[in-house]
């Protein structure tokens, strides 16, 4: 029983910090699209525990990017994004 309490408040507490990093995100991927982070909207975030990156897509003015954003060390984080074929 407490083992299962446990795992159901660390599901939600990680979901919390994801659904509140999305805004980070638009941030990071500003500078690589080209867009104010207001005009971003994120989409498909997905985190790997593995390489401790999020994959995410990021729309802005009628245009899909696939991004990555991987590396995070205090403030700095290495994002990258690529512009969706049509």
């Amino acid at each position: 029983m407490k083992f299962g309490i446990i795992f159901i408040v660390g599901f939600i507490a990680l979901c919390n910090v994801g659904c509140m990093f999305k805004g980070s995100l638009s941030h990071m991927a500003s500078s690589s699209i080209g867009c104010a982070p207001s005009e971003i909207t994120i989409k498909k975030n997905r985190y790997g525990f593995i390489n401790e990156a999020y994959s995410y897509v990021a729309e802005c003015r009628g245009r899909t990017y696939y991004c990555t954003t991987s590396n995070f060390a205090g403030t700095t984080a290495n994002t990258k994004c690529a512009l969706s074929m049509p």
